[in-house]
């Protein structure tokens, strides 16, 4: 897993949440956002065995999670493909 460091000012929501969760690195098995380079949030995130899709503002879209062994779900920005 590569680390990634926001600049302070003017973080997206998706860099707030990433800096947010790896400050509470001691609780077990943390969610921590997947960001894009202009820091939205990556269409597909992960958590435990499954990957599912979010949209703009990193809520999981409805009946897009998938289980990591059967591949990851067909996302786009803001929905599924």
């Amino acid at each position: 897993m590569r680390t990634v460091h926001f600049a302070a000012a003017a973080l997206t929501p998706c860099q707030k949440e990433y800096q947010e969760r790896l400050r509470s690195w001691l609780l077990p098995g943390p969610y921590i956002p997947r960001c894009t380079l202009n820091g939205k949030y990556d269409p597909v995130q992960c958590q435990g065995f499954y990957c599912y899709c979010v949209n703009e503002h990193g809520v999981e879209l409805v009946e897009s999670r998938v289980d990591m062994t059967e591949g990851q779900p067909k996302c786009k920005a803001g929905g599924m493909e």
